[in-house]
């Protein structure tokens, strides 16, 4: 799993709770994760954990519609930095 998260305190949770089920996660938090420039392969789901738009590349976005377009899995988990607060309105 692809977990991307707004801040560290959004991360804490979810991220003890996905390694007590062992599920291999691959991280990054905050602004770092401008610099992500992964191509997806491999990765079985991507999970949004309260992360404004702005904080993803625009590259970013659009390989995330297409690999949900191919069949990948996504969840967005809200916050006061997600979906309309997060600039995903529209």
């Amino acid at each position: 799993l692809m977990v991307l998260s707004g801040t560290q305190e959004d991360r804490r949770i979810l991220s003890e709770l996905l390694k007590l089920q062992e599920y291999p996660v691959e991280e990054m938090i905050g602004e770092k994760i401008s610099t992500i420039s992964s191509t997806l392969q491999g990765i079985t789901g991507i999970i949004l954990n309260n992360v404004p738009k702005s904080m993803l590349p625009t590259r970013f976005l659009q390989k995330i519609k297409e690999y949900v377009e191919a069949g990948g899995g996504l969840v967005i988990i809200g916050g006061d930095k997600s979906f309309g607060l997060g600039g995903y309105k529209n």
